[in-house]
């Protein structure tokens, strides 16, 4: 198994939407992941719904999103929370291009549609409210760690800080599925016995029970996202 997905500019696909690119990164049991661009006047379906969990994270340029029937402007270093039945849709206004990171919890089942357009009606149907959240300044010198999402959730995710020179984590494991996916930086990580040099837009996953370390031994700050699924009670790096 492959333990690391790089973004790739040959790997996007269209997607039948105006604009609207996509390169599926991974589509384990616990999460599919799916990197997202969207040029000026580009946009996804209409007004839908899904059976899962769906988080955005902005990385470049800014998306414009409707979350039940409230609309929210979501630039670069935001994230998107949708639950699963919300009815939502986005889109980019421009001027330039935006790039997201999609993580849909828990993955689609097969023979199941992703998504199910919806109407007005559905708007006061929902049950639950989502929300968008904005990646602080790191608030000190060492390694810091911010939690973006609300407790409880089907994931949790934080924004992990490393400046240059920081400590290696010794080799762990978890009871739950783990992902990095690096933003800026270069992360030196191990995964079983094999050691990767890993760099802005690549995933790594890290599996229950899998052994694993990370290190920032490049000389420049490193920041990547942290998603931990099941969300626990309390992040965990």
């Amino acid at each position: 198994m492959s333990y690391v997905r790089m973004t790739r500019d040959d790997a996007f696909e269209p997607t039948g939407f105006p604009g609207y690119t996509m390169q599926m990164l991974a589509h384990p049991e616990s999460a599919t992941f799916i990197n997202s661009r969207v040029a000026a006047g580009g946009h996804a379906a209409d007004r839908h719904v899904h059976d899962a969990d769906q988080l955005y994270f902005v990385v470049e340029g800014e998306m414009q999103v409707e979350l039940g029937d409230t609309r929210h402007q979501a630039g670069a270093g935001s994230l998107v929370y949708i639950p699963a039945g919300l009815p939502h849709r986005n889109w980019n206004e421009g001027p330039g291009p935006e790039f997201h990171f999609e993580m849909i919890v828990p993955s689609a089942r097969p023979g199941r549609p992703l998504l199910t357009l919806v109407g007005e009606a559905a708007l006061s149907a929902r049950s639950e409210n989502g929300y968008v959240a904005a990646v602080n300044a790191p608030s000190g010198q060492g390694v810091t760690l911010q939690r973006l999402t609300a407790s409880p959730s089907r994931a949790d995710v934080s924004i992990c800080d490393e400046p240059a020179g920081s400590p290696a984590a010794d080799v762990h494991a978890h009871d739950f599925d783990q992902f990095y996916y690096l933003l800026r930086g270069s992360l030196s990580v191990q995964v079983g016995e094999a050691e990767h040099e890993v760099g802005e837009g690549t995933l790594v996953m890290l599996p229950t029970g899998i052994l694993h370390s990370s290190a920032n031994r490049s000389g420049a700050a490193v920041r990547y996202l942290v998603v931990n699924i099941p969300g626990q009670p309390s992040s965990a790096a």
